[in-house]
């Protein structure tokens, strides 16, 4: 379980990764748009991620082990952890408002369609898992960008299989593929872990 240290300036770092493919891509495929078409978008792109398997089970493992790993976390020292997962799907149809494609960052852990995030669950790291990433591209179609304190705006091109982790407070968004004939898939999570447990107080009468 490697990871890559990605300097991309002097105030923002990013890690890379590889997904050990213990399940194949056709099977998390199939399980992906499973869960895609029976729960539905919750915008133009994303899906959130309800639909259980050992495969897609596995992924997500994965993932929290790479963040632990980031953390200098052993399996004894992790008391707890919060993870939200989602699917981003993408083809040459998608289309978003100009307005919803901005750089945003991913503070807070849990958020929910219907209301305000939960403001005391926060993010220690976002990865994004690449299941499937067209290899008909040109210029900057399918990039993950991203922005750094400066205002510098940086593109990385993930191949299937990557995975890419990023602090809470990293700007970046995702380029569509207008003129590829393939699909870009992707799972990510936010994840928190060993949250502060809040221990209701008790009176002596």
């Amino acid at each position: 379980m490697d990871i890559q240290e990605i300097k991309l300036s002097d105030s923002l770092t990013i890690y890379k990764s590889k997904y050990d493919w213990k399940y194949s891509q056709e099977e998390l495929i199939d399980k992906t748009k499973q869960n895609h078409i029976l729960i539905g978008n919750n915008d133009y792109t994303t899906s959130a991620f309800h639909i259980q398997s050992n495969a897609i089970n596995h992924v997500k493992k994965y993932g929290r082990q790479l963040v632990t790993k980031l953390m200098n976390l052993t399996d004894e020292k992790i008391d707890t952890w919060v993870e939200q997962h989602w699917i981003y799907y993408s083809n040459n149809t998608t289309t978003q408002p100009k307005t919803a494609l901005t750089f945003h960052s991913h503070p807070i852990t849990l958020t929910t369609t219907t209301s305000t995030p939960i403001p005391n669950i926060k993010t220690n790291w976002t990865y994004c898992f690449y299941l499937k990433v067209p290899t008909d591209l040109s210029g900057d179609e399918g990039k993950l960008m991203f922005r750094d304190s400066n205002n510098n705006e940086f593109g990385i091109l993930p191949e299937t299989g990557d995975i890419i982790l990023f602090g809470p407070n990293d700007l970046h968004v995702p380029n569509f593929i207008p003129n590829s004939k393939g699909e870009r898939i992707a799972i990510c999570a936010n994840v928190s872990i060993n949250l502060h447990t809040y221990k209701k107080q008790t009176t002596l009468l």
